[in-house]
């Protein structure tokens, strides 16, 4: 177990050397990550997770993932609404 722990020590000071790679050349800030959807921040992350190298790692952006049990939309948001209640699938991005 813990050669699992320090891989993903690993991984995860790859990906922080990317995101502040991103930080310095101005893509991400404190004003962008407010306004989230705006300045496409889901996909300057995306370039983060993609950049992982030397681990052997092959990164899949917006992966699908189909539910056993799908998640109820008005359950969670309290109200009804939208193009479907119940999510079957969730997209995630994976290394």
């Amino acid at each position: 177990m813990d050669g699992l722990v320090v891989y993903v020590e690993v991984l995860k000071e790859i990906i922080q050397r990317n995101v502040d790679f991103v930080i310095e050349q101005g893509l991400l800030d404190d004003d962008k990550l407010a306004k989230y959807d705006k300045f496409n921040v889901h996909s300057i992350l995306q370039y983060c997770l993609l950049r992982v190298e030397g681990l052997g790692l092959l990164a899949l952006p917006e992966f699908k993932i189909k539910l056993r049990k799908p998640i109820d939309r008005h359950e969670i948001l309290g109200k009804p609404g939208g193009r479907a209640r119940y999510q079957w699938t969730v997209r995630v991005d994976v290394a």
